[in-house]
């Protein structure tokens, strides 16, 4: 029985830690992206993804989980593992799409990467809004 809240038999990996299996599903609203969870624990490390593998393999090393440890992946409702690497060697990559589909080094987004910031305004939105409405309801029953 191949389930994510099944308990499996650990084995160990070629460097003497216990394989962790990285189990994935389809999001159905979201074509191309998954969810990824650990085999045998019902908490899902990554909610959504286009590369579940590698974006699983940084939430272990959040978790504390050994760089050298060996983590393998396999759809739901399939046995057959599709893809096996070290935790630290997963977790330092990403899929670059931008030139060709290959994977490259991953870089964490910086605070600059991010939307660009709003300009300081004396007026908060809600007080701008606030008082168009009133201005509108005041025009309407003619008053100024």
């Amino acid at each position: 029985m191949s389930g994510v809240g099944k308990m499996r038999p650990i084995r160990a990996s070629a460097v003497g830690h216990p394989e962790i299996t990285i189990v994935v599903s389809p999001v159905r609203e979201r074509p191309g992206r998954y969810t990824a969870g650990l085999e045998g624990d019902d908490r899902v490390p990554v909610a959504s993804s286009r590369q579940p593998f590698l974006d699983s393999a940084r939430k272990l090393i959040e978790r504390g989980y050994d760089p050298e440890a060996v983590m393998v992946m396999r759809y739901a409702g399939s046995d057959t593992k599709s893809l096996r690497s070290k935790v630290g060697v997963a977790a330092r990559l990403t899929v670059d799409e931008h030139n060709g589909t290959r994977f490259a080094n991953w870089k964490p987004l910086s605070r600059s990467a991010g939307a660009p910031g709003i300009a300081p305004n004396k007026h908060a939105a809600t007080t701008l809004a606030s008082d168009a409405i009133e201005r509108a309801a005041n025009e309407r029953s003619g008053r100024r």
